[in-house]
């Protein structure tokens, strides 16, 4: 039971950080700051590899593996929408 839900709760918290960076990246960006949000991903794919390399917990691991693969693919996304920011 406590697993469970600890479980739910870092995905919760995997969420929430998330949902906070995507308002952040829409802010800065509306304020011409183009190369910010091209830093946050990748200080943000770089935590999440060392919380991956750093974590004991299978489950644990789990979340935050797939924490670190959508935020590669959103900062994907973002450099295709942002050419100009990618170079």
């Amino acid at each position: 039971m406590f697993d469970l839900i600890t479980a739910r709760l870092v995905a919760s918290i995997g969420d929430e950080i998330v949902g906070l960076r995507s308002r952040l990246i829409q802010a800065l960006s509306s304020l011409g700051s183009q190369p910010m949000p091209d830093l946050i991903f990748q200080a943000n794919i770089a935590r999440y590899k060392e919380l991956v390399a750093a974590e004991t917990d299978a489950r644990k691991i789990a979340t935050l593996r797939r924490l670190l693969v959508e935020e590669e693919a959103n900062y994907d996304e973002w450099r295709a929408k942002n050419p100009k920011a990618a170079e």
